[in-house]
């Protein structure tokens, strides 16, 4: 069974949460559930993590979360109760920050490119003392104040925003059209390696009769549509009486939608492959529907999906579906985490 590391809960994402009116325990038990959920449905076998509370410290929470990776997660619960908290190995140790001595300290915070602070701590509608002062600019946050409640909160924050930079997904594909009676290896909803894809094509390239086609790959946001086209326009008359013409796009479409999920993604993807000619006889289009796939399913960071569709004469297409998540200088975001 796939299993993953404690580091690796920095980059392991959860569904939207929604944390309104409910206590910081509850909140973390929702974490917990929906950590373990996700493993099971993704075949990742779950951590034993652990929630350590200082006593009598269980604010009720106002707070709803968008796709999110576990601990920044925990960092920003942390935040809105205004708590410390650091992970060791499994367990989360939250903290009351010490009481100052009524001297205003200035801090400074690293956030990731992009990331206006003073708007993020609206938008989880954060309430500082009066007395805070907040600079946000391009790169860094910086926070002086005397309440040392407001100084834990903001470097929670901080830390939930380095946990959890923008994104975006970079989805490629390719189409593989195969003659009836050449072999595939490779079942419906199967997931396939970088390794296992470049000797598939390799292999197949030399088979007669197959067509290998790599389609244009596309960079969209987490849960922002995605579309692949490569069409051509079949002009027709139009059925309209004033007259005119009609435009019908015929070829290659792959609409996708997806989102990170886990150490991966979920993949929603319609290909539909039509070809098309005019009628000579009434000057009508005819659209043929050659292929007409869907595809919902999880798939590792880099892996690829296959989708396989058999046709009646026994030919087969096989769009073959590979997400990767893409990090703001447009490498990849998952690198290989070191240490505990």
């Amino acid at each position: 069974m796939a299993t993953h590391g404690p580091h690796q809960l920095k980059v392991f994402y959860l569904p939207p949460l929604d944390f309104s009116g409910i206590t910081l325990k509850e909140a973390l038990e929702q974490v917990r559930a929906a950590y373990i959920q996700t493993c099971r449905e993704s075949g990742e076998e779950p951590l034993a993590l652990v929630f350590t509370l200082p006593t009598g410290v269980n604010p009720v929470l106002t707070l709803k979360t968008r796709y999110r990776t576990l601990e920044s997660t925990v960092h920003l619960l942390a935040a809105t109760s205004k708590l410390a908290v650091k992970r060791h190995g499994t367990e989360f140790r939250f903290a009351t920050p010490p009481h100052g001595n009524g001297r205003v300290v200035r801090r400074e915070f690293d956030l990731p490119p992009g990331i206006n602070a003073a708007d993020f701590l609206a938008e989880i509608g954060l309430v500082l003392d009066a007395d805070t002062r907040l600079v946000s600019t391009p790169g860094s946050l910086v926070v002086e104040s005397a309440n040392a409640a407001d100084l834990a909160a903001c470097g929670s924050v901080a830390l939930s925003l380095a946990m959890d930079p923008p994104v975006s997904q970079k989805l490629t594909a390719k189409l593989v059209q195969l003659p009836a009676g050449i072999e595939w290896q490779y079942g419906d909803l199967s997931l396939m390696t970088d390794m296992d894809v470049q000797a598939t094509m390799r292999d197949l390239a030399t088979r007669k009769g197959v067509d290998l086609m790599t389609l244009p790959s596309v960079l969209a946001k987490p849960e922002q549509d995605a579309k692949i086209e490569i069409v051509r326009e079949l002009i027709t008359q139009s059925d309209d009486p004033a007259g005119g013409f009609e435009t019908h796009p015929v070829g290659v479409v792959l609409d996708s939608n997806l989102y990170p999920f886990d150490l991966g993604h979920q993949v929603k993807s319609d290909l539909s492959i039509t070809s098309g000619q005019v009628d000579p006889a009434n000057g009508r289009a005819v659209i043929e529907q050659q292929a007409d796939i869907g595809c919902e399913s999880f798939s590792t960071d880099a892996g690829t999906i296959v989708k396989v569709q058999t046709h009646p004469d026994g030919s087969r297409t096989v769009l073959m579906i590979s997400p990767l998540l893409i990090d703001a200088s447009g490498k990849p975001a998952r690198e290989t985490e070191g240490g505990r």
